[in-house]
């Protein structure tokens, strides 16, 4: 149950902002999306789109 709940973590965080378009911020995603990783990983990984989603709309 654990890994699914991680799992859905993972895949939640790719629908956090309007950005998910972005070729460069769905390159960070994908290891977490494709695989069932920890909830370490996950939180690593919404950080980590989180700051790209951030930049971007800082440049537009």
């Amino acid at each position: 149950m654990h890994k699914a709940m991680d799992y859905s973590g993972c895949v939640y965080t790719d629908t956090r902002c309007s950005c998910e378009r972005n070729k460069n911020v769905n390159k960070v995603l994908k290891p977490c999306i494709t695989a069932h990783c920890t909830w370490e990983e996950c939180t690593r990984v919404k950080k980590q789109f989180k700051a790209a989603c951030e930049e971007l709309l800082a440049d537009s």
